[in-house]
């Protein structure tokens, strides 16, 4: 097998892992802003899209496996989000699987617009392949969109992923979690 068929395939691991044993949200933070409404102490992740001189890295939550294979994931953004636009511009994103300890990088993110503010000093990132992916993420994947569904005030994004790494240093502990972000 190629190394980038198995770090994909370690990538999707790593996201249905997540995704399918993540616990019941706790009572004790339910009136915490960033969880408000939220129903599952679910896995955060960025969505990092640029166009041009545009440059969005945004914090979501709606994501998932669509198939093995071709290897491909969901990600669901609100149809108001510059995210949102630039996707529906560019096609492609980059898709970072958060550790529990990029807590703040996760609540800058996703408590801004790219359309008012710069948020390029927020990550600290490295290009591959053309694709902008974080230091420190437990997993970073670069993605094509293959079909997208609208669904209520959301679209559905599937895409392809193309390419990605895995952090195998012994400090990535944990998926960052809706609940991590309390304690900041």
């Amino acid at each position: 097998m190629s190394r980038t068929l198995i770090s994909l395939l370690e990538v999707t691991i790593i996201l249905v892992w997540r995704a399918i044993l993540s616990p019941v949200l706790p009572e004790s933070i339910a009136n915490c802003p960033y969880v408000a409404g939220a129903l599952l102490d679910v896995p955060l992740g960025l969505v990092i899209v640029r166009s041009g001189e545009s440059f969005n890295p945004m914090t979501v939550s709606c994501f998932g496996e669509s198939a093995h294979y071709p290897t491909s994931m969901w990600i669901s953004i609100h149809r108001d989000n510059f995210t949102h636009e630039l996707l529906e511009k560019t096609k492609e994103f980059s898709f970072i699987t958060l550790d529990a300890r990029q807590g703040a990088l996760a609540v800058a993110c996703g408590t801004s617009s790219g359309r008012t503010a710069d948020k390029r000093g927020l990550v600290d990132g490295y290009e591959e392949g053309g694709y902008l992916f974080v230091r420190g993420a437990i997993a970073s994947a670069a993605c094509r969109i293959s079909n997208s569904v609208a669904v209520g005030d959301h679209t559905l994004f599937i895409a392809d992923m193309l390419s990605g790494n895995v952090d195998r240093q012994p400090g990535a502990i944990r998926n960052l979690l809706m609940s991590d972000l309390h304690r900041l």
